[in-house]
């Protein structure tokens, strides 16, 4: 973390149900390539071409080998990703960034990376070697023309760090999607010995987790039956599993005392 200049930040993730269930399961994140995002401007770099007589290349194909996973920081939840990633039976998982790289740098050590004897002579090769292919980079909210100017410039520049440049490239996203405070995970694959595929799982989910929220919008009867399965099936500490109070206005009544105030006609 120290070589990456990351800090401890409490991060957050929606799941729909069935991915949240399916990580316990398999007790895995899921990286994605980067060419599988939704929005077309994700990995813009990759997508364009440099036509100019001047460009010193006319592309950059910078996500070959990069995986990423999105987390967010928030002090609140949030209407819009409820919607948009968790639905109305799904979750919001908390947790924090030091407990994600300390679960990835676990589950690729157990797993074999850095094992070559002949390649990684000392643990300062191993550090080098992971520090060099995870990476957590907060995502750099830009308008379209700063976007625009970017891909020129890298393009046009023959002095890039072109390793660098991937991560940052990568680490941008439009102005519309400031709102959801997004810190992004990276892995190099080729870096630690990881078997490309479309969905890359790493890393120990279940030990990462600090705490999980139910929708909002679950009916009783399935919090319930959710409640027993996660703790019964997956072992998960109950006192960390709570359902979400976003569109409770009895609880809000509660928490603030607001059912002691009498209607003004009554005063």
């Amino acid at each position: 973390m120290k070589k990456n200049d990351i800090s401890n930040v409490p991060l957050q993730k929606y799941y729909r149900l069935k991915w949240f269930l399916n990580a316990l399961e398999k007790d895995l994140f899921t990286f994605q390539k980067p060419s599988t995002w939704d929005d077309p401007f994700e990995d813009f770099i990759s997508k364009l071409t440099n036509s100019s007589k001047k460009a010193f290349v006319n592309g950059l194909n910078i996500s070959n080998d990069i995986y990423a996973m999105s987390t967010i920081n928030k002090r609140s939840e949030c209407d819009g990703m409820w919607k948009n990633f968790a639905n109305t039976t799904g979750v919001l998982i908390h947790t924090n960034s030091k407990k994600i790289i300390k679960s990835l740098i676990s589950y690729l050590l157990d797993n074999g990376c850095c094992s070559n004897r002949n390649l990684y002579l000392g643990g300062q090769d191993v550090r080098n070697q992971l520090a060099g292919a995870i990476k957590l980079k907060k995502i750099d909210y830009r308008p379209d023309s700063d976007i625009a100017k970017l891909f020129k410039d890298a393009t046009n520049h023959t002095l890039l760090d072109y390793n660098h440049l991937a991560f940052e490239m990568l680490s941008i996203k439009r102005m519309e999607y400031d709102y959801e405070s997004e810190y992004r995970v990276f892995l190099v694959a080729n870096l630690l010995g990881l078997e490309e595929s479309l969905f890359l799982g790493a890393g120990y989910f279940k030990k990462t987790i600090d705490k999980i929220v139910l929708s909002p919008k679950v009916s009783q009867t399935r919090i319930n039956r959710l409640t027993s399965v996660l703790i019964n099936k997956y072992q998960m500490d109950k006192n960390i599993i709570e359902t979400s109070k976003l569109y409770d206005l009895q609880y809000f009544k509660d928490r603030y005392d607001l059912w002691r105030i009498l209607p003004i006609n009554e005063e």
